[in-house]
Order: C-alpha cells, then structure tokens, then sequence
C-alpha cells in the first residue's frame, strides 16, 4: 500500500465508525422522562408520622416541634420558648404539602432556577424572598424528605364559574429537574405567623363588671385598695354600664367612654409571646408623659356566667406586655322560682330558659380552663393604645368643671336712678 492511500484509508474508518455509532444511537429508546408523582412521596402514607418541620428562607428560619401532652400532642415553636402553635393551620399545611403532585418537568439548568424562584436557599439573599426549603423529620429524627417552593402558577380555570386552579414550581434538594405542580402551599418563616394570636375573647354582652387598679410597682394590687375605675351593670338586658363614684355634676372628655375598659376583653391580640419572668407586670414606661400615656394596670372582669378574667400590664424591652388569669367568680347557677298556678306554656318556657343558663355555665367553665391552660405563666405583647384603654382612670376620663362666670360688680346708685330690679312709682292722678 502506497503513503498516499493511507490518509484515504483512515478517513474511511473513521466515517464507517461515526456511521456505526450514529446507528447504535438512533436504536437506543430515549431516556424515561422525569417520573411526575407526589412531590413528597414519603409523606404519603407518614403524614402522621411528622414530628418536627423546619422552615428556611433567606431572611428568617424557623421550626415546628411535636410533643405529647396528657392523652393527645401539640405543636410548639421552639423559638418562642415552646409557645403552641395553632395545630389546625399546621394540620392544613401538612396536607398541602402531601397532596402536592408533579404535574410538568420544567428546566434542570441551575441558571434557569431563579425564573422559578426554586434555586438553593441562602442567608441573606434577598433575590430570592419567597423561596423555601421545607424539611420533615419522624419522631426518631429520620429524615421524611424536603422539597424547595417557589413562585406560584396559575393552572387555568375549569369553567367559567370555578376559580382558578393554583399551582407551585417546586425542586427537590440534591436534584438538577425542577416541576410544576398541583396544588401550592405557604409555609412561612416568622414563628408568629403560626399562632393563633387571639388571647382572650370575651364579648360585651357577657360581662357584668369591670373594675381596674393602677400598680404603682410590680405585682398585684393590694387588696381592698380603692379602684381607679368600676363600671357595672345589674343584668343583661342593661345596656349601658354605671360608673361607680361618678362626681355629681361632671361629663366626659369627647370620645371618651368609661366602657373602653371593656374592649380589649372581646378581643385581645398578641404582637408576641414570651415566658412570664415575673418581674415585668407593674413595671412603668421610662419615656410615657402626659393625660394620654399607659400605665401599669390590673383589670378584673365579671360575667354573668361565672367567670372572672384578671388583666395585668407592664413595660419591658420596648413593648407593653400583659398576663391573663381566669378564674371562677362565685357565681352558680340558680333555677328561676317556680311561680304559684304557673300555665303549662310558662312552665315550658321557664325550663327552657333555665336549661339554656344551665348550659351558659357549664360552657364558660370549660372555656376558662382551657383559657388558663394556653395563657398560664406566659406574656403577650399588646399595641400601646391597648395597654391605654386598659388604664384609663375615672379622673383622666372626666371633663374639667367648667367654670362658672361672676356676676357683674354693682356700682353706686347714681342720683335720680332707681337701683336695678326697683319696682317703678305708680303714674300721676289721671294720667293713663
């Protein structure tokens, strides 16, 4: 063979080899696309089995533990020193998080993963507010899988008359292939956000009185100390509440009522929580001045079904903090009197109306222990106008007296001048 062929000859088996390669190619079946399923697909059948869940965005991170209490278990947030959490909003999360289902594999390049927001979460990068990594341990601390979410979609609307069907770009930690899928679940970072925030909700028509101390240091008020302000009502069916020492002759300032003292009862709002130390209820605000400023108070509400709510404030790290004691106020329930020569009709009636007290009672019982299970030994922090209403005294409530102007000064009678309210003299003989 001459040199000249050989290039020819190379050539040949290099094109028949590419030839053979292309050939063993184009037979091979193409890869499986992505398998599409639960996005979570231990959490399918463990979704019970979820003890702990922690949370981590760029800006915040939190956590959710489970603990057994009595019979049964609730949630709590460790970083709020174990304060519950509301189980019925971790319940739903839970199963959102379960029924997630990937429905269309999208990109599995990484430069593509912030158009979805699904890249890796990352202290402080604030490109990326809304991405979360979600992870779910057992109560043995194994790992039940975790999943990033990003931004939602919307999936298109079944007819005209449904609303849209949401959906949620989701990844899987570890893996390039990114989803859409159905269904879309927050789960939020701030450890407040998983609480129910009401702590105490009592409504108007309940309560029978309200009577409040001012502390002048911390702790209690001293017993039989006269209050700063008691308002009351003999029954129900009396709508406005007396003032207890009202001054005879005095009003109100413009817009304000002695019954303000009531409305931080029908709904009482935490901003924050924490363990109650002791030492911060009677604690005054450094900086308050003024008629309007918040003091430390002590508020004890009565109801007309047996409960006595105590309401205690303080100052502490910037905030108004306030604690909730319920109790039973000694009052039980009492069948109305049977009247002589009572008609069938007013005997049915009166039954009925004393079974449906009866049961008032009975309901309010339940509602103060469960109320001191969740507030015993911890503190709320409540807005500042809050911590106002709560103690506003009588004396800061009442108008000045208004002044009464003096009588004009009586000069000197001036001569042929008849002194002011003199009768005049009779006419002359004759004249008309």
């Amino acid at each position: 063979m001459s040199n000249r062929s050989l290039p020819k000859l190379v050539l040949l088996t290099l094109l028949i080899s590419v030839a053979a390669f292309v050939t063993v190619r184009l037979r091979q079946p193409p890869p499986a696309p992505p398998e599409a399923g639960p996005a979570l697909p231990s959490l399918v059948d463990r979704v019970n089995d979820v003890a702990r869940i922690t949370i981590q965005r760029a800006s915040a991170s939190t956590s959710l533990v489970r603990i057994a209490e009595g019979d049964g278990v609730k949630w709590t947030l460790p970083d709020r020193d174990g304060f519950p959490a509301d189980p019925d909003r971790v319940r739903e999360r839970l199963l959102q998080l379960r029924d997630l289902r990937l429905r269309e594999a999208k990109t599995s390049n990484p430069e593509f993963y912030a158009r979805l927001g699904v890249q890796d979460v990352k202290q402080g990068d604030s490109s990326s507010p809304r991405t979360t990594l979600v992870t779910l341990f057992d109560g043995a601390g194994k790992d039940l899988g975790s999943l990033i979410l990003g931004d939602t979609a919307d999936l298109g609307t079944p007819s005209p008359d449904r609303p849209p069907v949401p959906g949620q770009y989701v990844r899987r930690p570890g893996e390039l292939q990114s989803w859409l899928a159905d269904g879309s679940v927050w789960m939020d970072s701030e450890p407040m956000n998983w609480v129910d925030r009401r702590v105490v909700s009592i409504p108007r028509e309940r309560l029978r009185s309200a009577t409040m101390h001012r502390l002048r240091a911390a702790g209690p008020a001293e017993p039989g100390a006269t209050p700063d302000l008691k308002i009351s009502r003999p029954d129900p069916g009396v709508a406005t509440f007396e003032v207890a020492d009202m001054p005879a002759g005095s009003s109100f300032k413009p817009n304000q009522v002695p019954d303000q003292i009531i409305s931080p009862l029908a709904f009482l709002s935490m901003e924050e929580v924490r363990k109650d130390p002791g030492t911060v209820v009677g604690q005054s605000d450094p900086e308050a001045a003024g008629d309007q400023a918040a003091v430390p108070a002590s508020v004890v509400y009565e109801t007309f079904d047996g409960v006595r709510v105590r309401v205690s404030t303080g100052f502490a790290d910037g905030r108004w903090w306030a604690s909730v004691h319920a109790e039973p106020n000694g009052e039980v329930f009492v069948p109305a009197a049977v009247p002589e020569g009572e008609s069938e009709a007013a005997r049915s009636e009166r039954e009925s109306a004393d079974a449906a007290r009866s049961a008032r009672f009975t309901s309010a019982a339940t509602e103060m222990e469960r109320l001191n299970a969740r507030v015993k030994g911890w503190l709320f922090a409540i807005p500042q106008f809050e911590a106002r209403r709560l103690s506003a005294s009588l004396e800061d409530l009442l108008a000045p007296p208004t002044p009464t102007e003096p009588a004009p000064p009586v000069g000197p009678a001036q001569p042929g001048s008849l002194p002011e309210g003199s009768p005049l003299p009779p006419p002359p003989a004759g004249q008309p």
